[in-house]
């Protein structure tokens, strides 16, 4: 009688730890997934930010360069004339 009672006490610790660990290593495995996930997302969004802002920096000053060169163009013609 007493063997039956630590074997079933033994048993349900058992099942008890199996699902616990079942459990951990889920939660463990969705929380390195949307870990990785955000920081992908990140990732894309910074570099998205980044390209953006580069982009845009190189539009004003190719547009800038190119108005200084026109003015100096102007400026040199009306010199020489």
């Amino acid at each position: 009688m007493f063997t039956i009672v630590v074997v079933k006490v033994v048993a349900a610790v058992v099942a008890v730890l199996v699902v616990a660990t079942v459990v951990e290593v889920v939660v463990v495995v969705v929380v390195v997934v949307v870990v990785t996930v955000v920081e992908v997302m990140v990732v894309v969004v910074v570099v998205v930010v980044v390209v953006t802002v580069v982009e845009v920096m190189v539009v004003v000053v190719v547009v800038v360069v190119v108005r200084v060169v026109a003015i100096a163009l102007v400026v040199a013609v009306h010199a020489a004339a």
